[in-house]
């Protein structure tokens, strides 16, 4: 994914690209968490095709806007939310979370991660742009310290990752409980038929490839765990 988002920019540098999170909400059932990584991929891709049609913006820089990420999974039990540090707290509340009615089964958040080319947009105008269908947007510059590629497969294969462990407070790190991780897994077997179904792209318009939901006949399977 990231050597084919690159190959449409062959003269970029690594200030053209950030890497994005986007935080789309959470819920008490995992099902939720799929249909809303749905609505909110086709959110942002009308949010693109808007700008790219709309008067009185960049419509040039739009037109070659593009990223490439996925759906993560993240899981923390509702009974140990004061146990996750301030900022986790801070914007799990932000996106809804109501501890003294949460009760103690899982909470999952649903979040995705991007390698997004800003190119002439800037950071302001991509960012303006993800907020737009995400309540929590992080944008990050790439590491100049690695090479374009190097950086670029770093926030993709990030991305692509799934972990079976929640991050609390100081860095402790527990593994989710089985019931959890069977939860999951047969979850999103069910929603993407034991493929990784969960990845969205935006090419540029210049692209001779559409902008792409991507359907589960044309990824690969889901093997890369961490955490087990």
């Amino acid at each position: 994914m990231a050597r084919d988002l690159l190959n449409k920019y062959p003269t970029s540098e690594h200030d053209d690209f950030r890497m994005a999170t986007l935080m789309f909400g959470l819920t008490p059932e995992l099902g939720d968490v799929f249909q809303k990584f749905r609505s909110g991929r086709t959110a942002l891709h009308k949010a693109v095709d808007y700008r790219r049609n709309r008067s009185g913006v960049d419509r040039a820089g739009w037109q070659t806007f593009g990223l490439a990420g996925a759906l993560e999974v993240d899981m923390f039990p509702a009974n140990r939310f004061s146990d996750l540090g301030v900022e986790k707290q801070d914007q799990y509340r932000n996106l809804g979370f109501k501890p003294a009615t949460a009760g103690e089964g899982p909470v999952w958040i649903v979040t995705a991660h991007a390698l997004v080319h800003v190119g002439s947009l800037g950071h302001d105008a991509v960012m303006e742009a993800l907020h737009s269908v995400a309540p929590i947007v992080h944008l990050k510059e790439l590491d100049e310290q690695q090479t374009l590629l190097e950086a670029a497969e770093r926030v993709v294969g990030y991305a692509c990752k799934v972990s079976f462990e929640t991050t609390f407070a100081f860095g402790r790190k527990s593994s989710w409980p089985t019931e959890a991780v069977k939860t999951y897994l047969l979850g999103t077997m069910r929603s993407s038929h034991g493929y990784q179904g969960f990845r969205f792209v935006v090419n540029p318009k210049s692209s001779k490839k559409k902008s792409s939901m991507i359907s589960d006949s044309h990824i690969e399977p889901m093997v890369t765990m961490v955490g087990l």
